[in-house]
């Protein structure tokens, strides 16, 4: 996958600073969102996914930027050097545009479009982080570490097992993540279709809903877990 495309760089102001709280505050708006979306029809169950999706896009900015403020991680299992390799090596393949993340924090508070932007960079992130994720055991250990009476990894709509997990995020880079922004209005309003000459109603939208719901578990679900490595 290509880097995002470059962008000016904007600095956020000096007394702007990134909180724990502040990240876990759009981890559990995704989350509630989530709930939400299991719990109404099919075009607006799409619709709540999405929102989730971005929502968790943009506690992930914020999860960045808060270790580039000096935070340091501690994993409550051990990881091997080898493990955590490709991950070392992608985010220091990647350091000039996370440190260049001030812009795009600042304006994913506005515009939907930064967040599905910054979605690319995720996925590459979170594709390099399942084979460390999916060592023998450690399922269990992260999943006995999450807390949250909502988010239970065994009975989410994220995949149970790596293979699952790495097909989902790449049929996302590969058929929806350029289609994300046209969910929710697709799922909330009547439309026209593409041609124009008629009128298309949310409920005979045809949306990918199992996938939405798949892709919003698994990234407020591992920014939770990543916001504890930080607090154990």
């Amino acid at each position: 996958m290509s880097s995002p495309s470059p962008r000016k760089r904007v600095r956020l102001p000096r007394k702007w600073g990134v909180s724990l709280s502040a990240v876990e505050l759009c981890a559990q708006n995704a989350e509630r969102l989530f709930v939400d979306a299991t719990k109404v029809s099919a075009p607006t169950t799409a619709a709540l996914a999405e929102l989730s999706i971005e929502e968790s896009a943009k506690g992930w900015m914020l999860y960045f930027r808060l270790l580039l403020q000096g935070q340091t991680v501690k994993a409550p299992f051990r990881v091997s050097r080898k493990e955590a390799k490709p991950i070392t090596d992608f985010l220091e393949s990647r350091a000039d545009y996370l440190v260049g993340l001030d812009g795009d924090i600042l304006l994913a508070f506005r515009r939907h479009e930064v967040k599905l932007r910054f979605l690319a960079f995720l996925l590459e992130f979170l594709e390099k982080s399942v084979p460390m994720l999916a060592a023998k055991d450690r399922p269990v250990q992260i999943a006995q570490t999450l807390q949250g009476h909502v988010f239970d990894v065994r009975q989410s709509f994220a995949p149970p097992d790596p293979a699952a997990t790495l097909a989902l995020i790449r049929s996302f880079r590969r058929e929806f993540l350029t289609e994300l922004s046209q969910v929710k209005e697709r799922g909330f309003y009547v439309n026209l279709s593409d041609s124009r000459r008629e009128m298309v109603s949310p409920d005979i939208q045809q949306f990918p809903t199992p996938l939405l719901l798949g892709l919003a578990a698994l990234l407020f679900g591992s920014l939770k877990a990543n916001l504890l490595l930080l607090t154990k």
